[in-house]
């Protein structure tokens, strides 16, 4: 069985060769790489993503090889816990994205249980 954005080739949709990456994050069974550079979409993921984790849409559970996330914007920092992910992009926006059924997104939403792409988190307490 392949991962979804496997080819059976071996190769994984959006990231055709090796990338140095300046951090890691790891959840319960996947893990955010990010990428060196200056680049827009440096954010890669991988694993399992049942609920909605990696970000990838609903239609992407699982993913064996690092695929890019396209966030349109350059990530600079990433958090990952068992079921959801963060990230914080240069401008200082803060991203979040997995299960919310415990608010542990922070998106101020009671009704979502999984949010399966990256969502801008409005308000941050200071």
């Amino acid at each position: 069985m392949h991962g979804a954005h496997d080819d059976g080739q071996g190769r994984a949709g959006g990231l055709e060769q090796a990338q140095a990456v300046d951090a890691v994050a790891a959840g319960g069974a996947h893990s955010l790489l990010l990428g060196d550079g200056d680049d827009e979409d440096n954010l890669s993921v991988c694993g399992r993503g049942t609920c909605g984790q990696l970000g990838l849409g609903s239609g992407r559970c699982d993913v064996t090889r690092p695929t890019r996330l396209a966030l349109g914007r350059r990530v600079v920092s990433v958090a990952a816990g068992a079921h959801h992910s963060l990230c914080v992009c240069d401008d200082g926006s803060l991203w979040a994205w997995g299960k919310a059924s415990d608010h542990q997104l922070g998106l101020g939403n009671l009704e979502l249980t999984v949010v399966a792409t990256p969502t801008r988190v409005v308000r941050c307490a200071r």
